[in-house]
């Protein structure tokens, strides 16, 4: 995921790795700005991230990380596929 193309195109869909549970979620993207304008993200993301080998991924870590983006779901599907009969959900934002 390349800023300029965020930019171009804001629309993402962002899944789960898993094949068991599944989420996939539609949307577009927004940039917060630098992680110094959004403290409260990075906050949380410090508190969530608590070992060693997560804190390369917070925007903390890295002085020329210089933006956080929010994804803002306009769809989503999920599903178990252990009971994928009964585990169906979609949603979708109200316009």
């Amino acid at each position: 995921m390349k800023a300029r193309n965020l930019a171009a195109d804001p629309r993402v869909v962002v899944h789960l790795e898993s094949a068991e549970d599944v989420l996939i979620v539609h949307g577009a993207v927004e940039d917060l700005g630098h992680p110094a304008a959004v403290p409260a993200v990075v906050a949380a993301l410090a508190a969530k991230y608590t070992s060693p080998q997560d804190r390369q991924y917070r925007p903390d870590h890295d002085p020329d990380f210089d933006v956080v983006y929010a994804v803002r779901p306009r769809s989503a599907l999920a599903w178990r596929l252990a009971d994928y009969a009964v585990s169906q959900r979609r949603w979708t934002a109200l316009s």
